[in-house]
């Protein structure tokens, strides 16, 4: 994952309203993911709206 998608992840989550955004490295620790990214939202339909938005970019 380049780093220009892990910041447009965060940008679109920000613009979004997400809280608490976080970005871990899994490099040498996954095989699967290099990077895990976690947000929090206010409610679970705000959650569920944010989580469709990525699935968009």
């Amino acid at each position: 994952m380049s780093k220009k998608l892990i910041n447009q992840i965060i940008s679109n989550l920000d613009d979004n309203k997400a809280l608490n955004i976080n970005s871990l490295s899994l490099k040498g620790k996954s095989d699967i993911a290099d990077y895990l990214i976690i947000a929090t939202g206010t409610s679970s339909r705000h959650v569920s709206s944010l989580a469709e938005k990525q699935l968009m970019i």
